[in-house]
């Protein structure tokens, strides 16, 4: 199947699966309430100065940190160890619990240095979202201080 096909079939499965089964994404993003409803196309997200870590989430926990790689021209998706690195800092009143879900994994067997192939660059094309569900398309880029995500889309 062509990139071109890809690439919306897995946003229509992230959009009706993720959180009902396996799904790697961003680690949680703790966005101020009032930046979120603003965010317009190109905008950014800032991610820090070090690369942003990626995790199989299944329901509530984390059971894998992830590591992409590039194989033969292909990206794929390394389970390295658990999530157990992951802290983060519950929003409070004024911001809001987002991420960004990178792929629905189906009912794959996972098991630990696994390399998971697909067909697009999915760094490229990350569904934002939160308890309400999506509110956006992004991809992960470079940026002078280091990562960021850029608003591809409003949802």
């Amino acid at each position: 199947m062509a990139n071109v096909q890809l690439v919306p079939l897995n946003r229509s499965i992230l959009s009706r699966r993720c959180g009902r089964g396996p799904c790697i994404v961003t680690e949680p993003l703790n966005l101020s309430r009032r930046k979120l409803a603003a965010l317009e196309l190109g905008d950014w997200i800032d991610l820090g100065a070090e690369e942003p870590r990626f995790y199989v989430r299944e329901g509530e926990g984390y059971p894998w940190r992830v590591r992409f790689d590039e194989r033969d021209g292909t990206i794929g998706a390394v389970l390295e160890s658990d999530g157990s690195d992951l802290l983060w800092e519950r929003p409070g009143k004024k911001r809001i619990a987002a991420e960004g879900w990178v792929a629905h994994l189906g009912e794959l067997p996972l098991r630990g240095g696994e390399w998971i192939p697909f067909g697009w660059n999915p760094l490229e094309h990350l569904l934002l979202a939160t308890d309400e569900g999506p509110f956006a398309e992004g991809r992960i880029v470079r940026t002078p201080d280091g990562f960021a995500i850029e608003i591809t889309e409003r949802l």
